[in-house]
């Protein structure tokens, strides 16, 4: 009897140590499965933010270049219209309070970009508002230079409409190629 109660014991014991060393690995797997899904979905989560991040940029990079490019359209119309036969205050002239309200737009584009970043973006978003800005203070003095003369303001400054131009085209382009950079660092 004593030797099946040992054989009893070692076979009770040796099934016991058995399952105890399955449940140890099983729990083992477990924990491995759940830190390779931890971090899959810390991975994906990143991904997943960085994603937004760079189409919150690219939105609000679309938003300046459209309106940089109303802008644009609002500083045409005014130099296309005709020299005034009268003095009138600028800033109730319906050409350039539409380009006036385009402009206080596009600063706002601009602070904008200056909350997406990058610091060089926001530069040269701001760059193009104050050259904006500028060029419109300067269209504001030719709508007065202008009165009484024959033709669009456009003609009549054609030198300073065409400086105008090129600083806005550079100003474009140096915007969209930074833009560029940025995003293409991303990812995209």
């Amino acid at each position: 009897m004593n030797e099946t109660v040992t054989v009893a014991l070692i076979t009770a014991l040796a099934t016991l140590a058995g399952g105890g060393m399955a449940s140890l690995v099983a729990a083992w797997n477990t924990r491995k499965q759940l830190q390779s899904t931890h971090a899959l979905a810390a991975i994906e989560k990143a991904e997943g933010q960085r994603r937004e991040r760079r189409e919150l940029r690219r939105d609000a990079y679309l938003k300046f270049i459209d309106q940089l490019s109303a802008t644009d359209r609002a500083m045409v119309d005014l130099w296309q219209t005709n020299a005034l036969t009268e003095q009138v205050n600028v800033r109730t002239y319906e050409p350039f309070k539409i380009a006036s309200g385009h402009l206080n737009a596009l600063v706002d584009r601009a602070h904008l970009v200056a909350l997406e970043g990058p610091e060089d973006l926001h530069a040269a978003a701001l760059q193009s508002a104050v050259d904006e800005a500028r060029a419109l203070a300067a269209l504001g003095d030719l709508v007065h230079e202008s009165v009484g003369r024959e033709g669009d303001l456009g003609s009549l400054h054609s030198d300073i409409r065409n400086t105008q131009n090129e600083i806005r085209y550079r100003n474009t382009s140096n915007f969209i190629r930074a833009a560029q950079r940025v995003l293409h660092a991303e990812g995209g």
